[in-house]
């Protein structure tokens, strides 16, 4: 069984993911989105680990923006969690859905023996092994080696609510927080969704570049993870959050990783040498 949601806030106008659903003879239920600009403070304490999310994000603390933006999946895993679906369809409201998406992901053979997160849309990180794993209509999905940024819409197994459930407070990244490490993400190439024009409500906050270059020093000599060494259990999960997705970011300016579709700016990035990967 599928459940599907979609994480609203009250400025966004919802009729086309409503009218796709209803097209499709699809149930969708609306969840409202925990809005940063009245987070309540006891939400922030008691449902986040403040000091573990700035080190999981490194050079900068989270925004209330970001932390209800991270509130507010949690709320919809907690629900999925209790509802006993087998897997969470999850929009966000400035996604466009169509009928065709709906009808594919609803007859896909959704069979994945681990935590599983397969998202449809990114335009952040999208960095993903070569070789494609399963046909999805006229998409393929393809392994990430890294959560991939963004997430406007993607659907999660039981597995992955299991393991989100087993972690009692919020760490890290908005999108894809602690729990993210131990589960396996896909993304689906090319893209079922779209943003639609408004873009995200959750802007990016701007880069303090001598914050940035000084935090980044101190990942490579290691000195960072001996100062934040309480926040991780062991040495690779600081690889994984702070080291590997540099290491593939270094790459890609290289000209190592790339775009595996070169006409497609917002396509997922493979490896040009494959043992690299």
């Amino acid at each position: 069984m599928i459940k599907s949601y979609v994480i609203a806030s009250p400025y966004r106008d919802l009729n086309l993911i409503v009218n796709a659903f209803a097209d499709a003879g699809l149930d969708l239920e609306i969840f409202p989105a925990v809005w940063g600009d009245s987070l309540d403070p006891e939400d922030i304490t008691s449902r986040i680990e403040l000091d573990g999310t700035r080190a999981l994000i490194g050079w900068e603390s989270a925004t209330n923006r970001q932390l209800a933006c991270a509130l507010s999946h949690q709320l919809v895993y907690e629900n999925a969690f209790h509802s006993q679906c087998d897997w969470a369809l999850v929009l966000e409201d400035d996604v466009e859905v169509s009928k065709e998406f709906l009808e594919t992901i609803f007859s896909f053979n959704l069979e994945f023996a681990s935590p599983t997160v397969i998202s449809f849309f990114s335009r952040g990180k999208r960095f993903v092994r070569r070789n494609h794993v399963k046909e999805l209509n006229d998409s393929d999905l393809y392994e990430c080696l890294i959560p991939p940024g963004q997430a406007a819409a993607y659907i999660i197994n039981r597995k992955a609510l299991e393991t989100i459930m087993s972690f009692p407070k919020i760490s890290g990244l908005a999108d894809w927080p602690r729990w993210s490490r131990f589960c396996d993400f896909y993304l689906a190439y090319p893209w079922m969704v779209k943003e639609d024009a408004n873009g995200s409500l959750i802007p990016i906050p701007p880069l303090n570049k001598g914050r940035y270059w000084a935090w980044r020093l101190g990942t490579i000599s290691g000195i960072g993870f001996f100062m934040d060494r309480r926040f991780f259990q062991s040495f690779s999960e600081y690889f994984f959050w702070h080291i590997k997705p540099w290491i593939l970011r270094v790459k890609f300016k290289l000209g190592f990783i790339g775009p595996i579709n070169s006409s497609d700016p917002l396509a997922v990035w493979v490896s040009k040498i494959p043992f690299l990967h």
